[in-house]
């Protein structure tokens, strides 16, 4: 049988009877792992016996076609369950599968790892055509499932976040089900004692420095602080930063606020532009008060200062931290009403 993805948590807690083989693929290897290990927490659960749990590699079961046989007919020391676990190598055993499938083992659950396996490839044929095994497959979180991660994680540590924050963070999370774990963890245990995650606490644990410093250098250019500007700046390269991404964002930013201007010049409503922006609301208040202070041809300039810099730093690569700074400062002088 085949088993959705988003299907598996629900599933999992109460298997049919007759399932005792799990093949998990795709192409999230954190992912499959994780579900592997709950499927063998759920069949452990009251055992007593140490060595229910066995640990088999695809290669030993294909140069010893009968080793997985006699695992899954060897009873429990307490007549426990028992439970291996294969780890799929670079050769088939698709046939000692079979043979388990014809003979079902009693007390027995079998779990395999395996990576991204075509549809026409032949274990996972085998499993989904089977009534005593279940197939599932593991790609890669979306941000709806990130999301829902995030919910379910702080919840069982009592802590709820709010869902500008909690959507905040799924966008600093990456698709890998392993290292997302890692990242919520670290967070959950950064917050212990406290009842919310907030964005400072995201920011302390996930934002990644050189990214904090490159917002703040933009921040100096578009606040008009020209004495903050070669400061931030400087702290951005230190921290690893390249002088084109810099400009680029500086640009990129640019772009955007001289189209949000435009907009407001044309009758439409701040609030509108803002919640259809897709900012974080701590950028939003930022952005707010740049729209009060940029008019659309000082931003147009602006865009002018920091295309030609790109330009430049492109012919004059061994410039392009001066360069940088020099354009930061130009653009924070155009600010009105410092």
């Amino acid at each position: 049988m085949i088993v959705k993805s988003e299907d598996f948590d629900r599933f999992i807690t109460r298997p049919p009877a007759q399932v005792f083989l799990y093949l998990f693929h795709g192409t999230d290897l954190g992912l499959i792992h994780e579900r592997a290990r709950l499927t063998a927490r759920h069949g452990a659960q009251g055992s007593t016996d140490a060595f229910q749990l066995v640990r088999l590699s695809g290669d030993q079961i294909a140069a010893n076609p009968g080793l997985l046989a006699d695992e899954a007919g060897t009873m429990g020391l307490f007549g426990d369950k028992r439970f291996i676990w294969i780890e799929s190598g670079s050769k088939s055993f698709v046939d000692a599968i079979e043979y388990q499938l014809d003979h079902p083992p009693e007390n027995c659950v079998i779990v395999i790892e395996a990576g991204s396996l075509k549809p026409a490839s032949p274990l996972r044929k085998l499993v989904e055509s089977s009534p005593h095994a279940a197939s599932i497959p593991c790609y890669a979180d979306g941000p709806e499932q990130i999301k829902r991660l995030i919910e379910t994680t702080l919840l069982a540590n009592r802590l709820s976040i709010e869902p500008e924050t909690r959507d905040a963070l799924a966008g600093m999370l990456g698709s890998d089900r392993l290292i997302t774990r890692s990242e919520l963890d670290k967070l959950v245990l950064y917050a212990y004692g406290h009842s919310t995650v907030s964005f400072e606490d995201i920011s302390a644990i996930l934002v990644d420095a050189s990214d904090v410093a490159l917002d703040e250098a933009v921040d100096a250019a578009f606040g008009g602080k020209r004495s903050e500007v070669e400061r931030q700046c400087q702290r951005f390269f230190r921290n690893g930063g390249d002088a084109a991404h810099l400009l680029n964002s500086a640009l990129s930013h640019a772009l955007k606020l001289h189209r949000m201007r435009l907009e407001l010049d044309s009758g439409a409503q701040i609030d509108t532009l803002l919640s259809r922006s897709g900012l974080f609301y701590s950028r939003k208040r930022i952005v707010q008060a740049y729209l009060g202070r940029w008019q659309a041809e000082s931003l147009k300039n602006a865009i002018n200062t920091l295309q030609e810099t790109v330009a430049r730093t492109r012919q004059q690569n061994n410039l392009a931290q001066l360069l940088n700074v020099r354009a930061f400062w130009k653009v924070a002088g155009m600010v009105s009403g410092r």
